[in-house]
C-alpha cells in the first residue's frame, strides 16, 4: 500500500514536470467589430512584461509578430513563466483602428490552448451637407446632432442653424461597414418636423450624406 501511494506521487511528480515544460498555446482571432468577419491577413505582434534579473521592468519586450490566417487566427506558442508579468497582443489592418490588447498571465492556462476573441474596429470617413431648400424662410431654426460610435473623430450635439441660407458642412470620422444614425428637428412656419435616420458607411473611403431642408 505505501509503495502504491509512492508511485502515485512520483507520476503526479513526474505529470505536473512534463506539463511545466510544455509549450502554451495563446491563439488570438480578429474579427471585425460590425459584421463580425474574421480578418485574414492582420498583422498581429506580442510582447511581454516580465521580470529580469529580480527587476521589475515598466515596458513590453516584442517577442514576435506575423499575419492572421484565413480564419483571422495568429497563433504564438511560449514557455510561460512565473517572471511573466502581463501579455499583450497588437492587431492592426488597413482602414481600421489599432487594437490592444493585454492579458494578464494568471488567466492563461499553462501547457493549454487559451483562445481569444479580438474584435477589430473599422473605419470610414462621413460627410454631412445641410442646406436650404427653395421653401426656407428666414425664421427657420434647425437642431441637428450626431452621436458618434467611434473611438476617433466627432460628435455633433444639437448645433443649431437659423435662417434659410444654411449651408455647412460636417465631417467626421466613424465606424465603417455599419449605419450611422443622425437626428435633427426642423422648425418652419411654426411647425416641427422631426426626422430619425441613418446612412451606411463603408470602411476606407467618405460617405456623402446631403439634407435638404
Amino acid at each position: 500500500m505505501r509503495r502504491l501511494v509512492w508511485m502515485l506521487i512520483l507520476l503526479t511528480l513526474f505529470t505536473a514536470s512534463c506539463k511545466k515544460d510544455k509549450e502554451t498555446s495563446i491563439q488570438i482571432q480578429a474579427t471585425s467589430f460590425t459584421t463580425k468577419e474574421s480578418l485574414n491577413g492582420a498583422k498581429v505582434a506580442f510582447y511581454i512584461k516580465s521580470v529580469s534579473n529580480n527587476t521589475f521592468s515598466s515596458s513590453y519586450e516584442l517577442i514576435e509578430e506575423g499575419y492572421a490566417d484565413v480564419s483571422g487566427i495568429y497563433e504564438v506558442q511560449i514557455k510561460k513563466t512565473s517572471s511573466d508579468i502581463s501579455y499583450k497582443f497588437i492587431v492592426t489592418k488597413e482602414d481600421y483602428l489599432d487594437k490592444v490588447v493585454e492579458l494578464n498571465p494568471a488567466s492563461i492556462e499553462t501547457a493549454d490552448e487559451n483562445f481569444i476573441d479580438c474584435a477589430v474596429k473599422p473605419v470610414g470617413q462621413l460627410s454631412f451637407s445641410i442646406k436650404s431648400s427653395g421653401g426656407a424662410t428666414l425664421s427657420d431654426e434647425l437642431v441637428f446632432s450626431f452621436s458618434n460610435d467611434a473611438e476617433v473623430g466627432s460628435s455633433f450635439v444639437s448645433l443649431f442653424f437659423q435662417g434659410n441660407q444654411i449651408d455647412t458642412t460636417l465631417v467626421t470620422s466613424v465606424l465603417g461597414d455599419q449605419y450611422n444614425k443622425y437626428t435633427y428637428i426642423l422648425r418652419r412656419n411654426g411647425s416641427y418636423l422631426q426626422v430619425e435616420d441613418s446612412v451606411f458607411c463603408d470602411r476606407g473611403v467618405l460617405t456623402q450624406k446631403e439634407i435638404q431642408l
